[in-house]
């Protein structure tokens, strides 16, 4: 490719890894499923409007058998060929019927860019003629069709609760920022490998702490940050291959943290774009990157080349080190840096810009022009994150503790002050840093000079301020967990006179009771334990107060049949476990639990009662687990400690029993953090629900 297109040697191709051997060797792009679909189908492929046919059906069709039954149907296919077209999966479909590419394909196998080819077929874009003042659901609009991800759905729900109801209080507005973390729209895969990432640079992080500690070195974000590459870069200056020291690191003006493409050209501040290296070679390098400032020492680049490639970086970051074409990417670059341009948020602005009625920015603006259109305004914005990171940085705010949940209403905020003025203000204000890096950067962050020179783009004053009191009042909202959803039961089957289950019930005996009593469940001969613990019913005793709870599972959900006796932990004098208590007229209904549902609660060695959300029912021996709202060790007072006994900084939490409680009521949480106790309702009946399917269009599947 890069030999037919003539590409410059210097420019980089998105995607690859340069850091690997070869790496222009690897394949651009495969279509291993098509290619498999065309051999399957042999001649058949030639039949387009066929071979459309099936391709649809293999997509919508998840279930192998139906698809096979399916592809008899047609009454072309061998025995072989539907067992090999049932095994091939295709799964996504494109935002294009099959018309319209038979409309648009002409034009682009000419040569046509698909907006031309749009044009010349005179197809125009799905548009929304009617705007409101509240946000329609996702699933009525134009965008629903090209939406599959469950989970960005349910990101996409709870965007829109929070925006109308934003706008329910305050009124219309004219703007909105948005930035969408890094795990939106992620399978679960990739969400866990994110979440081990945090892990990762969390221990990193209290590692460096420590060692600063030990070493007699300022506990200070630069410290911290300059121990961690340290560390990372075993020790070695990667623009000169000296040796950095520890006396180095103590020594004040010696080291410097740099970042690899600059800042004011790539309005990258990401951990993945700094290196620590001795400061005359940041200053010899100054507002270039390192090809640019040492490409053309040969011997010196090849220093480079070769510990960017064997000293332990990660592969981002030597690739970054490893860049010769960064000023032919640069506008681009910081472009990216700033605005998310990727699909999801794409997809969100659109939608809300498709169908939310603003304000106008100014008096001459027309508000009723589609968003695009000449002379329209630009009212919806994705911020990229790792703007939103620096910022919080230099207006003070603090670095992210993404254990606590508050962080996200200070990035908030910040999301909402980031504009084009600021971003040019700020790009002036880090330009200015790197041609005097040896004033600033060999300074600790904290000196006032370094506050001087960043305090003239903040908001206003005493922005930081005003933000953590803000943020301090605020009362964390979760939506609670009400579908009935999961398996049934867990997978392991065991027989009804296994051991362990003996030992744990108390023999044959404690085995039944613990059938009868649906703590487990019975399926043909086997014995299972059951899946998700769906609502807890809370009952009180009506002569001792006392507190009980029942726990309903899937299983009862899918059985229609709604349990009616509360825990009793222990066992009797025969080591078989006690029955449960039958909720009869002696027992009044409180409350069903699920899931993040707010509860007030006090024990009874609290001062008084406090707020948190429920987390589970132990069903073994009837203790509930809660959860502090934002989840910050720092914040819970002497009362709360004895509420959220087990708490440490990655999980503010604790377990007690409900019968003896002084205070124990539900409240409810608007999606603004508003709260209220919950109004009594009736306990009600219990069966699984099926969301009725949109109707999709029948789209072109890839």
């Amino acid at each position: 490719m890069r030999k037919i297109l003539k590409i410059d040697e210097r420019i980089q191709f998105k995607e690859v890894d340069y850091t690997a051997k070869n790496p222009e060797n690897k394949k651009f792009v495969e279509f291993k499923n098509l290619k498999k679909f065309c051999e399957i189908l042999g001649a058949i492929v030639g039949d387009r409007a066929l071979a459309d046919s099936i391709a649809r059906d293999m997509t919508l069709i998840k279930d192998e058998e139906e698809l096979a039954q399916k592809l008899r149907g047609y009454g072309k296919f061998s025995q072989e060929q539907i067992t090999q077209l049932s095994a091939l999966h295709f799964s996504h479909h494109i935002s294009l019927s099959l018309k319209a590419l038979s409309e648009i394909l002409p034009f682009m196998r000419e040569g046509m860019r698909y907006d031309e080819a749009c044009q010349e077929a005179k197809l125009q874009a799905k548009h929304n003629d009617k705007k409101s003042k509240f946000l329609p659901p996702f699933c009525e609009s134009i965008y629903a069709d090209e939406l599959t991800n469950p989970v960005v759905h349910r990101a996409i729900a709870e965007y829109r609760k929070i925006l109308n109801a934003l706008i329910a209080k305050y009124g219309s507005v004219h703007k909105i920022h948005i930035e969408l973390t890094r795990d939106v729209g992620k399978n679960f895969q990739e969400r866990e490998k994110y979440k081990k990432e945090i892990e990762s640079n969390y221990k990193a992080r209290v590692q460096a702490m420590q060692e600063c500690e030990k070493l007699g070195l300022t506990l200070s974000e630069g410290n911290i940050l300059k121990l961690r590459l340290f560390r990372e870069q075993n020790e070695i200056c990667v623009y000169s291959g000296r040796k950095i020291t520890l006396a180095n690191l103590k020594e004040q003006g010696a080291l410097e943290i740099d970042h690899i493409l600059p800042y004011s050209r790539s309005s990258d501040d990401s951990y993945m774009n700094k290196v620590l290296v001795f400061t005359n070679e940041n200053q010899n390098k100054g507002n270039k990157t390192p090809y640019e400032a040492f490409g053309g020492d040969s011997q010196k680049w090849g220093e480079i080349e070769s510990l960017a490639l064997r000293s332990g970086y990660p592969k981002k970051k030597a690739k970054r080190i490893l860049d010769k074409g960064f000023g032919d990417r640069e506008a681009g670059f910081k472009s990216r840096n700033i605005v998310d341009s990727g699909y999801i948020a794409r997809l969100i602005a659109n939608y809300t810009k498709e169908y939310l009625k603003f304000l106008p920015l100014d008096s001459h603006e027309n508000t009723a022009l589609i968003a695009g259109e000449k002379d329209s305004k630009i009212h919806v914005e994705a911020v990229k994150g790792m703007l939103t990171a620096t910022m919080r940085h230099f207006w003070g705010l603090g670095s992210k503790n993404r254990y606590e949940h508050t962080h996200h209403a200070v990035d908030a905020i910040i999301i909402a002050y980031i504009n084009a003025a600021m971003i040019q203000r700020f790009s002036q204000f880090r330009q200015n840093q790197e041609s005097l890096k040896a004033r600033f950067y060999a300074k600790e962050l904290a000196k006032e000079e370094f506050k001087t020179q960043r305090a003239f783009f903040e908001p206003f004053s005493g922005f930081r301020e005003q933000v953590l009191a803000k943020v301090g009042q605020i009362f964390v909202s979760r939506p609670p967990r009400k579908r009935a959803r999961g398996a049934l039961h867990e997978e392991t089957f065991y027989s009804i006179d296994d051991k362990k289950l003996s030992e744990t019930y108390g023999g044959k005996k404690g085995v039944q009771r613990a059938l009868s009593l649906g703590k487990i469940r019975q399926i043909g001969t086997k014995i299972v334990a059951n899946g998700p613990m769906v609502r807890v019913d809370i009952f009180k005793h009506t002569q001792s107060g006392r507190f009980y709870a029942v726990p309903i599972y899937t299983m009862d959900f899918a059985l229609g049949i709604l349990p009616n006796k509360a825990v009793v932990s222990g066992k009797d004098k025969d080591r078989i476990i006690k029955d449960w208590l039958e909720m009869d007229s002696c027992y009044e209904f409180c409350f069903s639990l699920f899931k993040d549902d707010v509860i007030e609660v006090q024990k009874r060695d609290m001062e008084k009662p406090e707020l948190a959300y429920f987390v589970s029912l132990d069903a073994s021996d009837g203790r509930i687990k809660v959860r502090h709202h934002c989840n910050d060790i720092t914040k819970i007072n002497e009362n709360q400690k004895k509420l959220f006994s087990e708490a440490i900084e990655k999980e503010v939490v604790g377990r007690g029993s409900i019968q003896n409680l002084k205070v124990f009521k539900k409240y409810k949480v608007s999606p603004l953090g508003e709260i209220k106790e919950a109004k009594y309702e009736p306990r009600q009946p219990i069966a699984l629900k099926t969301s009725p399917k949109k109707h999709r269009k029948q789209n072109n599947a890839q």
